[in-house]
């Protein structure tokens, strides 16, 4: 990326990232524990229920957020030193507020949709404060304090692991006990961060309308926007429920998780590029369109064969991690895995257009996306279960990325690599037809056999991508001259 980057900003990237990583896996892999450990020893039904636990803090705590938080990072990076800490108390001011708000519409909603775990969602309204409280990454990062995510986000993991841990000690446990749990640990959570963000950095809290302003200028229709997107990619839990049942939502949840995994590592990966490419934006718009064209199409090379080898490993992947009760969702989890792919897409052509200010059409194309998850949910479920679900998912995430990046390519040309796509796109058709028509895998193999033939496949996609850049970039060349 030196064309597009100097060598001292490759390296922040890089040791923000590393450090920014150690915690976010423990948090990661402590989620990850919890949630199998739910499926294997209470079963599709309570996983169903913890799943729209978790699903409904998580709505609530996007409410919260507003898309003040990601506003904030780029504010304060480019914000004067002495300007800061008002800032960041003005900030946290309108997150109290915000988050107050988000409490009291949660306890009501809450008692209107379900009674049957109205405890449980009461728990999930009062934890929004703190699952909301993610808020410090950027701060560690811009203070050159980047192991603090670590820190946080590590006790994190550590807390959730241990109050969790006594729940499945105890003789019957149950998902109101699960939902103490998560509190808990998010609790400690804000506790441990807020204390490294306030030895960087202590607020001022004195009402200033112009950095008020400055926030929600760009906040608010990002946070509309995130709003709709959070009911657009988690809308199906909650009419599986309605019109299922707490077991489809545990079997579609089983195989929607590892999509979760795949964005929040994608998240954890952007979160220290922003300041970096925000910077590229401003001093060069062509090394920007450059750098945007070289993650595009690294990330399609790396992350495409995933979900073009799915069908291969879905099946046994499924019954070794949650059991052969969850066996069915790996249809759910071949579709699926295409919706992955376009949430990594989506989270990166999101963060560019927030570096260039392209927010305006954020509401309106996520509201849509929103209403057409919802109508095609509505008409799916009932017949189709969780696979109508799946598709209905992925048909909104390709509406909705289709709507951002044709704004962000116009917005500045040549970010998008049409012509790599344009290459890419039937290669892998080709590769699809050599791989299940040609090939033969049986139906069912071994989880080891599955991992070596799928491995094989993989990086023989990946060189499959690397030569498709290869040509364009020759291709390129050649027009120059």
């Amino acid at each position: 990326m030196r064309s597009a980057l100097q060598t001292g900003d490759l390296f922040n990237f890089i040791f923000s990232l590393s450090a920014q990583s150690i915690g976010r896996a423990v948090s990661i892999g402590s989620n990850i524990v919890v949630f199998l450990l739910v499926a294997r020893i209470l079963g599709a039904d309570t996983l169903g229920q913890f799943a729209y636990f978790v699903t409904y803090a998580s709505l609530l705590a996007t409410l919260v957020d507003f898309g003040t938080g990601e506003t904030a990072a780029k504010d304060l990076a480019s914000l004067p030193e002495e300007l800061r800490p008002a800032y960041w108390g003005n900030f946290l001011s309108l997150r109290v507020v915000l988050s107050i708000l988000g409490v009291v519409i949660g306890i009501f909603l809450g008692g209107l949709l379900r009674q049957d775990i109205r405890r449980e969602l009461i728990v999930a309204s009062l934890s929004v404060p703190f699952v909301a409280s993610r808020i410090f990454d950027p701060l560690y990062q811009i203070f050159g304090r980047p192991w603090y995510s670590s820190i946080a986000s590590g006790a994190f993991g550590l807390f959730y692991l241990g109050a969790s841990g006594f729940v499945f000690s105890l003789k019957k446990p149950g998902t109101f006990e699960l939902a103490m749990a998560f509190l808990t640990a998010h609790v400690l959570y804000a506790l441990v961060a807020s204390l490294l963000a306030l030895n960087l950095l202590k607020p001022r809290f004195s009402l200033n309308r112009v950095l008020l302003k400055k926030n929600l200028r760009i906040a608010v229709p990002l946070g509309i926007s995130s709003i709709f997107t959070m009911i657009n990619s988690r809308a199906d839990t909650f009419m599986l429920a309605w019109l299922k049942g707490d077991r489809d939502v545990g079997l579609y949840n089983a195989a929607y998780k590892l999509v979760d995994i795949a964005a929040t590592v994608v998240i954890v990966c952007t979160t220290p590029a922003l300041p970096i490419v925000s910077r590229v934006a401003s001093e060069n718009s062509r090394k920007f369109a450059g750098l945007s064209r070289k993650i595009f199409s690294l990330m399609l090379i790396f992350l495409g064969p995933f979900a073009l080898l799915t069908p291969l490993f879905s099946d046994p992947l499924m019954r070794w991690l949650y059991g052969d009760e969850f066996a069915p969702a790996a249809t759910a989890l071949n579709i699926l895995a295409w919706v992955c792919l376009l949430v990594c897409f989506s989270v990166v052509s999101s963060m560019l257009c927030l570096t260039l200010d392209l927010v305006h059409f954020a509401w309106w194309s996520s509201a849509l996306a929103a209403l057409l998850n919802i109508f095609l949910n509505y008409h799916w479920i009932p017949e189709y279960g969780i696979i109508g679900s799946s598709w209905a998912t992925l048909l909104c995430e390709i509406l909705l990325l289709g709507i951002t990046v044709g704004y962000l390519s116009e917005k500045e040309r040549g970010t998008v690599p049409w012509s790599f796509f344009a290459l890419y796109t039937p290669a892998m058709g080709l590769s699809w037809l050599i791989i299940y028509k040609l090939l033969h895998f049986p139906e069912r193999m071994t989880i080891l056999t599955v991992a070596l033939k799928s491995g094989l496949c993989y990086f023989a996609l990946v060189g499959v991508g690397f030569l498709c850049r290869r040509l364009v970039s020759a291709e390129g060349e050649k027009q120059k001259i």
